[in-house]
């Protein structure tokens, strides 16, 4: 069964996964333009990858609870896509 995923994620300074449990999806996270600052993804080498404001990625067939953020405390992400 598919399932829609719209979400907004605040942004906090320790890395927390995008799910707390294991959700596969193909979705576009974006850090809106709005926000003060750059939010890091936790790359697999364990070193930040930055999305800058206005910046979106897309993540196809991706287990969310493996994608970790952190950033300025109170920014934004939002999470757009499906279990498809």
């Amino acid at each position: 069964m598919y399932g829609l995923i719209i979400e907004k994620k605040t942004i906090t300074t320790s890395y927390v996964a995008l799910s707390s449990e294991r959700v596969i999806g193909t979705v576009e996270i974006a850090a809106p333009p709005t926000n003060s600052g750059t939010v890091y993804l936790e790359g697999t080498d364990g070193n930040d990858v930055p999305l800058i404001s206005g910046e979106w990625k897309r993540f196809d067939k991706v287990d969310l609870s493996k994608i970790k953020v952190k950033g300025t405390a109170d920014d934004v992400l939002t999470v757009i896509g499906g279990t498809w």
